[in-house]
Order: C-alpha cells, then structure tokens, then sequence
C-alpha cells in the first residue's frame, strides 16, 4: 500500500495536483504497459511494479 501511495504522490507532483491530468493519466493506455492504462493493472503485484517502474522511468528521462 506504501508503494501505491509513494506513485500517487509522485502523479501529483509531476502534474501539479491537476486531476483531470492526472486522470487522463491513469485511464490512458500506455505501450510500456502493454497498451494498458493504469488504473486497469493497478489491483496486481505485478501490475503496480510495472506502474511504480513506468513512473521512475518519467522521473529520470529513461525511455529505453
């Protein structure tokens, strides 16, 4: 749960608290994540990861 509210904090930061940003985030699909949005992967272990690991990749400018 930790790790959930750590990528939530990091969202808003990145967008600057705006929720309607931040909610087009969640519910667009992104090819690092299998073309699937976020809030569809964000109930498994392995979806978060993938989730925490996409924001960290934003975070540092790494698109490999």
């Amino acid at each position: 749960r930790l790790s959930l509210v750590g990528s939530e904090m990091c969202i808003r930061d990145r967008y600057k608290g705006n929720e309607a940003i931040i909610y087009d985030w969640l519910h667009t699909p992104k090819p690092f994540l299998e073309s699937k949005a976020p809030i569809e992967i964000l109930e498994t272990k392995l979806g978060l990861e993938s989730i925490l690991d996409l924001i960290n990749r934003l975070k540092t400018s790494d698109f490999s």
